[in-house]
């Protein structure tokens, strides 16, 4: 009796172990978006901002700082929201910022709202002394529309008329090279947002705020014409798949 039973124990496990099991519900395959949450990003929920506007594309998020950015060896694309550049850099350091620009280097992407196209710039401060990550192949410049700091203003996106958040941005002065996309510009003329390839890697920047949640618009008393603009911040997000 005691065989009988062994044996129909064993016919039994060899029958489960017959069909591996199905892991593909279960396993996460897409490509990691890091979104930076450090210090220098903007106390306007920034990181929530961008990282809703990449996680309705294919991309899994992560948030990353100084104490998890081991984090890049797995990452497909880095996100700098909107903040401020220079505390960015400060923070980051000259080893993280030369980590992150071998990482686009070697295949990543790079996508920048605002204070994140300041850091693709090769110095972020005006006096010229903090380095950023040296990838626009041109400067930027400080740009106030009408004069003002923060508004809602007209931007040719893709030569369609919307109406973008800004705040405190600025404008990309290029040198000439035909790698470069122009995405948007102000009604000056001024470029507002570029693509280019960057060696192995692709950098998308915008200034305007195409991200930009109804909360930011609200809370300083902003009324957007064309409402939300999550489809561009999107179409930006497509240009580093």
């Amino acid at each position: 009796m005691v065989r009988i039973i062994l044996l129909l124990f064993i016919l039994i496990a060899g029958t489960f172990n017959a069909y591996p099991k199905d892991t593909s519900v279960t396993e996460d395959t897409r490509p990691i978006a890091l979104i930076y949450s450090g210090p220098g990003v903007c106390e306007e929920n920034c990181t929530k901002a961008a990282a809703h506007v990449v996680q309705k594309e294919r991309f899994k998020i992560d948030l990353v700082n100084n104490e998890n950015f081991v984090l890049l060896e797995k990452a497909k694309l880095w996100v700098q929201p909107g903040g401020d550049a220079v505390v960015v850099a400060k923070a980051l350091k000259p080893k993280k910022l030369t980590a992150l620009k071998t990482f686009i280097k070697n295949g990543g992407s790079y996508l920048g709202f605002c204070a994140g196209a300041f850091l693709a710039d090769h110095k972020v401060d005006d006096a010229l002394t903090i380095d950023g990550l040296g990838l626009i192949p041109g400067v930027t410049k400080d740009y106030f529309p009408e004069g003002k700091k923060t508004g809602i203003f007209p931007v040719l996106w893709e030569n369609q008329m919307h109406y973008l958040y800004f705040e405190d941005g600025g404008y990309f002065d290029l040198i000439e090279n035909n790698a470069v996309k122009v995405i948007a510009k102000y009604m000056d003329g001024k470029t507002a947002a570029i693509f280019f390839p960057y060696e192995k890697g692709k950098v998308a920047l915008s200034f305007p705020h195409p991200e930009a949640t109804l909360e930011w618009k609200n809370s300083n008393n902003l009324i957007d014409p064309d409402g939300e603009d999550f489809d561009l911040a999107q179409q930006l997000v497509r240009y580093l798949y």
